[in-house]
């Protein structure tokens, strides 16, 4: 396994997912019918795989910065592509590999204005803290110096069922071993989407651990409670260390912090970039 002996590292925890892409269709096909679709292409895909793919492409070519990816896939040729992936992105591979169950898929089927999906978790639904030594192995490296920053981003929440019920303490844990040290962490989050429309599963326990809370306006609402985006902030940032960003779309986001919504001052909006044109808003 790559150790890291950059200055900063960027560990990412969830997630990860053979995304089978078919659109865009004009309609869902009926029980028994079939649909045409303009293109089916498969990629990698899953919340934290996604985002691990991204740091790593900004890191290429910084010497003092690293990342790595830390889930659960099965002994496939779904999970060969997603290590393809990682490794063609700058990120460290630190999949963990059950061979009882298969990578976890996800069927998307894009229209002309909406997205649906069709999911089996597989690996990533068995993915627990004791399949995450690897992180620690980054932060305090046997055979080299650790960072003098570490961030570690936890995404695909509600993906992660076996996961739930022992991350606040994992992370609480992890917080509480490196106050000792000069490693400067911080942790952010993002839960992705409850399909059961519960929104719990011990979601405020993990969010007192984090600092920064990253859901969208669906999810945002839903831990909340709150229809009113200004209120779900506040309500959001009295439960993390120091703040979120709802993500908004094309509406931009919504920015509060602890400090502001603890002394009763109203969160931030802000808008996108005048000069910018998006081609697609999905997870902005």
């Amino acid at each position: 396994m790559k150790r890291a002996a950059a200055r900063t590292h960027v560990a990412v925890i969830g997630d990860a997912f053979m995304d089978v892409v078919c659109g865009p269709i004009e309609r869902l096909p009926r029980w028994g019918g079939d649909v045409e679709a303009g293109n089916i292409s498969q990629m990698a895909g899953g919340s934290a795989l996604n985002v691990a793919v991204g740091i790593g492409s900004l890191m290429r070519g910084n010497a003092d910065a690293s990342c790595s990816f830390h889930g659960l896939v099965g002994e496939d040729d779904f999970a060969a592509v997603l290590k393809r992936k990682l490794d063609a992105s700058n990120v460290a591979d630190c999949l963990a590999v059950d061979a009882t169950v298969g990578t976890g898929c996800c069927v998307v089927l894009t229209g002309k204005d909406d997205r649906g999906f069709v999911t089996n978790v597989g690996a990533t639904g068995k993915l627990a803290v004791e399949h995450l030594q690897s992180v620690k192995d980054y932060v305090t490296p046997k055979d080299g110096t650790p960072p003098s920053r570490f961030h570690l981003h936890v995404s695909g929440f509600y993906s992660c069922p076996a996961l739930r019920p022992n991350l606040a303490q994992y992370l609480r844990r992890l917080r509480e071993e490196l106050s000792s040290t000069q490693v400067d962490l911080s942790i952010s989050f993002d839960t992705n989407c409850d399909a059961t429309d519960v929104w719990d599963g011990g979601v405020k326990e993990v969010m007192k651990e984090v600092d920064v809370f990253l859901p969208n306006e669906v999810e945002a609402r839903g831990i909340s409670k709150e229809e009113d985006l200004e209120a779900a902030a506040n309500v959001l940032a009295k439960l993390v260390r120091k703040g979120i960003v709802i993500t908004c779309g094309g509406d931009g986001a919504i920015l509060q912090q602890r400090e502001a919504a603890d002394a009763g001052k109203p969160p931030r909006r802000t808008k996108i970039a005048p000069n910018i044109s998006p081609i697609d808003f999905t997870g902005a």
